[in-house]
C-alpha cells in the first residue's frame, strides 16, 4: 500500500480524432514535483473501430482494467491522475467509490456533462458519456468497470455550459445539481475532475473544445485549496484532463491549477 501516486494515462481514445491529448497530458506532468508512478499503456495515434456506438471501445476498456489492476496492487490513499480525454477518469474514480463503499463526492468540473449513453451520443466518442457511465449507464462492458455507481446525489456539476439535448434532458429528470464554483462544498471522500475546457479559452484555450464563458484559473484553483484545507472534506483524489498544450510556456498558464493538485501528493 503507498499513501499517493501521481499516474499519466495518455489515453486518447475517447476523443478518437488525435492523440495532441496524450501528448498534451505527458507535458502537463512535467508541472508536478514528481515523476509519474504509473503510466498506462497507451498505443500512439491509429484508425478506431467502432462497437455499439462506442469508437475505440476495446482498446479503453483494455487501458481502464490495466489501471484497475493497478490501482487493487498499490491501493493508494490518494492520487492523481493527469489523462487525455475524460473517459480515462472511469478507473480511477470507480476504483476509489468502490474503496469508500459508494459514499464518494465528485466534483466535476467541465464544460461539458458528459452524460450521454452510446444510444444518446452524436459523436460515439466515450469522453462525452463518461459520468453516465459512473452513475451505472451505459455501454455494458464499461458499466461492468463501475461495481459501485456513484450515487447521483453527490455530484455536482462545475462550469458546465455546453450540453446536448439528451443530457439538457438527463439532467433535468435527475435533478442533477449545477453549482457555481465558489459554492462548492463536500462532506467526506472527494473527488475532483478538471476538463481544462471548463476554462475561460481566453485564459487557456490549448483544448479540443473552446467554450466561451468558461472559468478563470485562479478560481479553479482556489476551489481545490479551499476543499484540501477543509476539515470537513477528504480530497482523495484529482484529474486533469484535455490539455492539448505541448509547450511549456502554454501548458504553464495552469500551473496554478497543478500546484494545488500537487498538494496531494505530499
Amino acid at each position: 500500500m503507498v499513501d499517493q501516486v501521481l499516474i499519466l494515462n495518455p489515453q486518447w481514445q475517447g476523443w478518437g480524432v488525435s492523440d495532441s491529448i496524450a501528448n498534451g497530458a505527458r507535458e502537463l506532468a512535467h508541472g508536478f514535483n514528481s515523476t509519474p508512478a504509473l503510466e498506462v499503456p497507451v498505443p500512439d495515434y491509429h484508425d478506431l473501430v467502432t462497437s455499439d456506438g462506442v469508437i475505440g471501445l476495446d482498446e479503453q476498456v483494455a487501458q481502464i482494467k490495466w489501471l484497475l489492476d493497478q490501482l487493487d496492487h498499490e491501493k493508494p490513499k490518494a492520487l492523481v491522475q493527469i489523462a487525455g480525454d475524460c473517459g480515462a477518469q472511469l478507473g480511477p474514480v470507480s476504483w476509489l467509490n468502490q474503496q469508500h463503499g459508494g459514499r464518494l463526492n465528485l466534483i466535476w468540473v467541465d464544460a461539458h456533462a458528459d452524460l450521454n449513453t452510446p444510444a444518446s451520443s452524436p459523436s460515439a466518442t466515450f469522453h462525452g458519456m463518461v459520468l453516465r457511465t459512473l452513475l451505472g449507464e451505459g455501454h455494458p462492458a464499461l458499466t461492468a468497470l463501475v461495481p459501485t455507481p456513484i450515487d447521483p446525489a453527490l455530484v455536482q456539476l462545475v462550469g458546465v455550459r455546453s450540453l446536448d439535448d439528451a443530457e439538457r434532458e438527463y439532467i433535468s429528470t435527475t435533478n442533477q445539481r449545477t453549482v457555481p464554483i465558489a459554492d462548492v462544498a463536500a462532506s467526506g471522500p472527494v473527488y475532483v475532475h478538471i476538463d481544462l475546457d471548463s476554462l475561460d479559452p481566453a485564459e487557456f484555450g490549448h483544448v479540443p473544445f473552446r467554450e466561451p464563458d468558461g472559468l478563470l484559473v485562479a478560481d479553479v484553483a482556489d476551489m481545490l485549496h479551499r476543499l484540501i484545507d477543509d476539515p470537513k472534506c477528504e480530497v482523495i483524489g484529482v484529474g486533469l484532463t484535455e490539455s492539448t498544450a505541448v509547450e511549456r510556456s502554454h501548458a504553464a498558464k495552469v500551473d496554478p491549477i497543478v500546484r494545488a493538485a500537487d498538494r496531494l501528493l505530499g
